[in-house]
């Protein structure tokens, strides 16, 4: 199968369907296609980033936990079935595999980039 291009909304079947709508022809593959192209890219993800972590020598005494946590786009925010639906592919990829290791879903893409830029910033938070 070839690279595919700007699919990571497409898992919501619905922005995949209104992505194509003037041209129906032109949707690159199914939602069970999607859930294949989120495998293989976390799969690859996951291999990466234990390799680099088998590379680590204070790792090697075996008490290490990690959580993977990631964001994910904005329009998912509110569509639970959805953010399970990712959370299970990655499980499925690897991640949280290990009992020393679990998966989290954070904050959306869009909340995570105010955080990081009014971190840069040194910006206060304030609780309200």
């Amino acid at each position: 199968m070839a690279v595919k291009e700007l699919f990571k909304l497409y898992l919501h079947k619905p922005d995949l369907v209104k992505s194509f709508e003037r041209n129906p022809q032109g949707i690159p593959g199914t939602i069970r296609d999607v859930r294949l192209w989120y495998l293989d890219f976390l799969s690859a993800l996951y291999d990466h980033i234990i390799a680099h972590l088998n590379e680590i020598s204070w790792l090697e005494d075996g008490n290490s936990t990690f959580e993977y946590i990631f964001s994910l786009p904005t329009s998912w925010k509110d569509n639970d079935k959805l953010v399970e639906d990712f959370k299970e592919i990655a499980k499925e990829a690897g991640f949280g595999s290990d009992e020393n290791s679990s998966v989290a879903i954070g904050l959306t893409e869009g909340e995570a980039s105010a955080v990081y830029t009014a971190k840069c910033l040194e910006h206060k938070f304030q609780v309200s």
